[in-house]
């Protein structure tokens, strides 16, 4: 696959992030889920209309990342900063993301290392994928 790297400036962004998961094709019922989890009962508003998915270091698993404004309250959950700074990113359509079941099959399919995260964001009503490289302190 050919992909065209480019470069853009990203601010600071707070993401509550769910539990490791390893089917794939659960990527979209699993930050629904984290969300749910996210506004019970605690005042948290998110910051956008995008998700973070981070794979494990084996490429076996992946965590949903959700970036939102606020503090958790929930002793369940966790969260990180994405610190300001320059991404490295390709863009490729989210109906690509519909063939897999395995995080490894996108990595390998796009030649990412396990530096890099897989950020989906709606954009006038399509989604859109992108995958960026790490800026977590």
């Amino acid at each position: 696959m050919e992909t065209k790297i480019v470069k853009r400036k990203i601010g600071n962004i707070r993401l509550a992030v769910g539990a490791w998961e390893e089917d794939f094709s659960k990527v979209f019922a699993n930050a629904a889920r984290l969300m749910s989890e996210i506004v019970h009962g605690q005042l948290i508003h998110f910051k956008s209309d995008e998700l973070f998915v981070f794979a494990d270091d084996k490429l076996e698993n992946y965590r949903v990342g959700v970036p939102m404004i606020g503090n958790l309250q929930n002793k369940h959950l966790e969260s990180f900063d994405l610190h300001a700074g320059e991404l490295e990113s390709c863009e490729f359509g989210v109906e690509k993301l519909k063939d897999y079941t395995r995080i490894k099959n996108i990595y390998t399919d796009l030649c990412l290392s396990e530096e890099y995260f897989i950020r989906i964001t709606s954009h006038g009503g399509q989604y859109l994928s992108f995958y960026e490289k790490y800026l977590i302190q």
